[in-house]
């Protein structure tokens, strides 16, 4: 029964000990303390119901654009976020906040991402422009690094021989391949006509 007994404060310790680094798939998550107990709309993708942060995290791993959990042991709920966010917090007891190592921070729509302690170098696809965020920032040590998004910023294409005046429609090809989490902003100027 002795060997019982030490096998359950082995399990015990082992489940209840708690890294200040969080590994998950292929992801690192710090955990900053400093930040546990509030809460954060900026940059919100999607809210689940778990009790334990593993599956948290791993909600994160999946979804291409996290690089933030906040997560609620007492309301067993997980916020994810595309970015990380150090301002306009709402305080609200349980939340542990959460990110993405800097040299794991996904970019929305970006081939690759190098980072260091004062700039990040982003390669976009074909026919996209980095661009810089107006807020959101990664945090390398104690270097805050902007972290933008790689996006089409010059695409119009306002030959009349596709637009359908009866029924008001517009057909382009796209002018570069579409990635997974890609996001596709429309702009439309009218002439005063509902």
């Amino acid at each position: 029964m002795a060997v019982w007994e030490f096998v359950q404060l082995v399990l015990t310790i082992t489940m209840t000990y708690s890294l200040a680094s969080q590994p998950c798939g292929n992801l690192t998550f710090h955990h900053h303390e400093t930040l546990d107990g509030q809460l954060f709309n900026d940059t919100f993708i999607t809210e689940r119901n778990v009790s334990d942060k593993a599956p948290c995290l791993w909600w994160c791993f999946h979804d291409l654009l996290c690089n933030m959990v906040l997560h609620n042991s007492a309301s067993q709920r997980c916020r994810l976020y595309s970015s990380s966010v150090i301002t306009g917090g709402v305080q609200e007891a349980g939340w542990q906040y959460y990110t993405v190592a800097c040299s794991n921070f996904r970019v929305q729509n970006a081939l690759s991402v190098m980072t260091n302690q004062t700039h990040v170098d982003v390669t976009c696809p074909n026919g996209f422009s980095y661009l810089l965020p107006t807020s959101g920032k990664c945090f390398h040590t104690n270097v805050s690094l902007d972290i933008g998004r790689c996006l089409q910023t010059l695409w119009t294409d306002p030959r009349t021989d596709l637009i359908d005046t009866n029924v008001r429609r517009f057909r382009t090809p796209l002018p570069a391949p579409l990635s997974t989490g890609a996001e596709i902003i429309v702009e439309v100027v009218a002439d005063g006509v509902s």
